[in-house]
This record gives C-alpha cells, sequence and structure tokens, in this order.
C-alpha cells in the first residue's frame, strides 16, 4: 500500500506514466517509451 501514496506525490500526470510502463511488455518498449518522454518534455 506504501506505493501508492508515493505515487500520489508525483506532479500531476507523472502517475499514468508510471501505469504505462508498468504495462509495457519489455524493456526495449519502455526504452522507446521513455525516449519519447525525453523528447517531449525537452520541447516543452
Amino acid at each position: 500500500m506504501n506505493d501508492d501514496v508515493k505515487l500520489n506525490t508525483w506532479p500531476e500526470g507523472w502517475n499514468e506514466v508510471i501505469k504505462t510502463l508498468a504495462f509495457l511488455p519489455d524493456d526495449k518498449s519502455r526504452n522507446e517509451f521513455l525516449a519519447a518522454m525525453v523528447v517531449f518534455l525537452a520541447q516543452m
């Protein structure tokens, strides 16, 4: 249950990112998703 408390302390929107990472099937998918997030954040 402690994980839920920690997740709620993340900034708005990061909960969805964490959930998405948890459901990706393998490391390659996770790396591609994280790379896309970095590019997205860099453009903000």
